[in-house]
């Protein structure tokens, strides 16, 4: 049953039929994943959709020169750098030609490459750190001593180069002059340290970037987290704080920060998808599958074209990988807020409820780092109204984390809160006094479960719904 004339809704039934959906809008906290344990359900999702997005292909590589870094200048133009340590530079148009070549000593590998505010393009190897110019003038900046492997950077407003080193689980700082210190590493900060995951490979910082405010963030690889590190008075590295922790951002590459929202986008190269976390440490997908092919960096356009996201496509990063799709993608978005995926508003299953353990129950869980307000509501009575026959007379709602029940409600009258939550949420009303039940709670992350029940002996078709509350 509906609670939005604009919402989407969709139906399944099956025997321990499973969804799972991930909020995608800032500020709005839920991620569920919903299991029903009953015989017949009836399921019905009602997602709030954000704008349509197009992701279109720009330029196209060959397998041999798989991209993996991605600056766009002021005049549209996408620079890229190339595994044989080449940066190409590719027109709006598509048309792809040569900029610069660095010359590393013996297998070049050129990797993260950042616009500076001047112009200047910055481009990180395998093993030093350099500049271009718009010219296409190669300089080395620095060879960073001590690290293990160099990856992407950012630069603060000083002109600092700060490198990430993946192998090496560690942070450098490089100045204007060349001289570089290490800055942070997994001996000093254990957020440093990979956790183990399905990914591949034992890799930590990898993206970084500044946000407005001067603090330096970074994402690690295999650990799926994204880190703030609040930068000392002194230029020091305070302690680092965890934003998000998620095997849905294990295999974090590029990082980026939208500056109308605040957002974080992340390349999520092993699982084909971009990913957008808000400060709260929200996650949802803003772009997966389809033309995506192992994404390892992201850039937004400049010069009235900043809505416009480029997309690195690699290609040939882990085996099993399309090399045929390595190349430039570009997403027209909106905003980043609305064009992010589905957000799930409300779910509601539909299930004959006997006595004893025949029971109507949902799973869900919780995820980010803060506290969420949800509305569950146990419907019995009220179904008569909408013409169905057998309705449960008296549903009593349980709420329980693992085997601890939490709270429970068997008739909803004087649920304090109740009558302006269901008018804001668009959820029909209850007529006062009737024998539904209904629980307004709010609740940490985690996972929990819901079941709706007959208060003493009664049986009867109920509805079990759980809404977000934002």
């Amino acid at each position: 049953m509906p609670s939005r004339s604009q919402e989407n809704s969709c139906a399944h039934g099956g025997f321990g039929r499973e969804i799972s959906q991930l909020g995608a809008k800032p500020n709005h906290l839920m991620k569920t994943s919903l299991r029903l344990l009953v015989s017949t359900p009836v399921l019905s999702l009602l997602l709030a959709t954000g704008s349509a997005q197009t992701v279109s292909r720009v330029a196209s590589f060959a397998p041999t020169d798989s991209p993996e870094s991605i600056a766009v200048d002021a005049a549209g133009n996408c620079y890229l750098s190339i595994g044989t340590g080449e940066i190409r530079r590719v027109t709006p148009a598509g048309s792809a030609s040569l900029f610069a070549t660095i010359p590393e000593p013996g297998a070049p590998k050129a990797l993260g490459v950042k616009f500076d505010a001047g112009g200047t393009l910055y481009v990180a190897s395998l093993s030093a750190v350099w500049k271009v110019t718009p010219a296409g003038v190669v300089s080395q900046l620095s060879t960073v001593p001590g690290h293990t492997i160099l990856n992407d950077f950012a630069l603060d407003r000083s002109g600092n180069v700060f490198v990430s080193d993946p192998r090496g689980f560690a942070i450098y700082k490089v100045a204007p002059s060349g001289d570089s210190q290490l800055w942070a590493s997994a001996t000093t900060e254990p957020l440093l340290q990979p956790r183990t995951t399905f990914f591949p490979a034992p890799l930590s910082v990898n993206g970084l970037a500044f946000d407005a405010r001067g603090d330096l963030y970074g994402v690690c690889t295999q650990a799926g987290r994204l880190l703030k590190f609040p930068v000392n008075t002194d230029g020091s590295a305070g302690r680092a704080v965890v934003v998000a922790e998620s095997d849905a951002l294990a295999g974090a590459d590029g990082l980026i920060i939208d500056p109308v929202t605040g957002n974080f986008i992340v390349a999520v190269n092993i699982q084909n998808k971009i990913a957008v976390v808000t400060p709260q440490g929200e996650i949802s997908t803003l772009v997966a599958g389809g033309p995506l092919a192992i994404p390892t960096s992201t850039a937004l356009g400049r010069a009235g074209a900043e809505r416009t996201l480029y997309i690195c496509n690699n290609g040939v990063l882990f085996p099993g990988a399309n090399a045929a799709m390595a190349g430039v993608l570009k997403a027209d978005i909106a905003t980043l807020a609305d064009a992010a995926s589905v957000r799930l508003n409300n779910l509601s299953a539909r299930g004959r409820v006997g006595t004893g353990a025949d029971v109507l129950v949902a799973g869900f869980t919780i995820g980010g780092r803060r506290s969420k307000a949800v509305l569950i509501r146990g419907i019995g009575p009220t179904l008569s109204e909408f013409g169905v026959t057998g309705a449960l007379a008296d549903p009593r709602v349980d709420l329980y984390s693992g085997s601890t029940l939490l709270d429970s409600n068997d008739n909803w009258s004087g649920t304090v809160g109740f009558v302006g939550t269901t008018r804001y949420l668009g959820a029909f009303p209850l007529a006062e006094g009737s024998r539904d039940a209904a629980l307004l709670v709010t609740l940490a992350p985690g996972s929990y479960t819901a079941q709706v029940s007959g208060a003493g002996t009664t049986s009867g078709l109920a509805l079990l719904e759980i809404y977000e509350v934002p």
